[in-house]
C-alpha cells in the first residue's frame, strides 16, 4: 500500500516502525507499507478482535494470525511471543471449545471480554479451573446476543 492503513496504532521496536490494526502488522518498506509477521518481544495494547485462547499448563496463550501473545501485569499488555511449549511452528492450534460467528450483522467491535487472564481479575492459580465455567458462561451469553457458538 502506498498509504498507512487506517485505523490502528503506530509501534516502534529494535529500530523498526510497525502498525498493527486488529492483528494486522505492517511495516514501511520504502514509498510503500507491507504486511509483515510480528516481532518477537514488541508489546500491544489489546488483541485482535478474534483471537483463540490456548491453555499450556495454567498459562493462556492468545493466537490470532499466526502470533501468540501473553499478557504481561507490569506492562499492562500483550507480548508477541514464540509458540509454547516445544512447539516449533506457528500452525493453528486446534479449535477451542467455542467457535462463534456473528449471525445477526455484529461487528468486530462487539467482542468479548476473557477474565480468565491472570491480570487481577482471576487469580492466576485458578486461571484453568475457571476455563470450563467461563467458557459455558461465555457460550450462553454469546447465543443470547446472537452468535451462533458451537
Amino acid at each position: 500500500m502506498r498509504a498507512r492503513p487506517a485505523g490502528g496504532v503506530a509501534i516502534s521496536h529494535g529500530g523498526g516502525r510497525y502498525w498493527y490494526n486488529d492483528g494486522v502488522w505492517w511495516a514501511a518498506r520504502g514509498p510503500r507499507w507491507v504486511v509483515v509477521g510480528p516481532p518477537f518481544g514488541v508489546f500491544v495494547p489489546f488483541l485482535p478482535a478474534l483471537y483463540t485462547t490456548v491453555w499450556f499448563g495454567a498459562v493462556p496463550y492468545y493466537y490470532a494470525n499466526d502470533a501468540y501473545y501473553v499478557w504481561r501485569d507490569a506492562q499492562h499488555g500483550y507480548e508477541v511471543v514464540k509458540p509454547p511449549g516445544e512447539a516449533a511452528s506457528t500452525e493453528p492450534p486446534a479449535p477451542e471449545d467455542v467457535i462463534m460467528d456473528p449471525s445477526n450483522g455484529q461487528g468486530a467491535d462487539q467482542t468479548a471480554f476473557d477474565p480468565t487472564r491472570s491480570d487481577g481479575v482471576v487469580d492466576a492459580g485458578d486461571a484453568a479451573g475457571r476455563h470450563s465455567d467461563y467458557f459455558r458462561a461465555m457460550t450462553a451469553c454469546l447465543e443470547g446476543r446472537g452468535y451462533n457458538v458451537k
